[in-house]
């Protein structure tokens, strides 16, 4: 499991979605809670990456009431331009203007087929996080030499 260290005491979350090499990325992400012993649906962003290769969108749920929920996210990729095939999409994650930690990295790299659909479907990425506090302080150092 992925993890992301959030403060909870902190302004609302950001989630930033990049792509670059002329690689064009659309999807959805679902904020999920558990709430009685059954997944909820609690929030849900569509995102699209244009020229300039970013898409962006700000969590409703306050900062407190994240611990514990889990950001999916279903995203399409594709090569714009011919030269475009390999690249990266990132999803970036930011609390106060900072980009904020995880357990592993949230990047997909390698190939990408192109848009005009000549070599196939898009290339389809998913992954998840779950939101958690910062830690104690006797492990920050553990999570400040995770540089990812």
């Amino acid at each position: 499991m992925n993890y992301c260290l959030i403060n909870p005491n902190g302004d609302f979350v950001k989630v930033i979605l990049k792509a670059d090499n002329g690689i064009r990325a659309s999807g959805y992400f679902y904020l999920i809670k558990l709430e009685n012993n059954e997944y909820q649906l609690s929030e849900t962003h569509e995102v699209r990456t244009g020229d300039n290769g970013r898409d962006s969108f700000t969590l409703t749920t306050l900062s407190n009431l994240l611990k514990g929920q889990i950001l999916v996210w279903h995203v399409n990729s594709c090569a714009q331009i011919a030269q475009g095939i390999r690249g990266k999409v990132r999803v970036e994650i930011f609390q106060n203007e900072k980009k904020l930690k995880t357990t592993s990295k949230v990047l997909h790299t390698g190939n990408f087929p192109p848009c005009d659909g000549s070599e196939g479907d898009p290339r389809k990425l998913k992954n998840q996080l779950v939101f958690s506090e910062m830690p104690p302080m006797q492990n920050i150092k553990l999570w400040k030499e995770l540089d990812l």
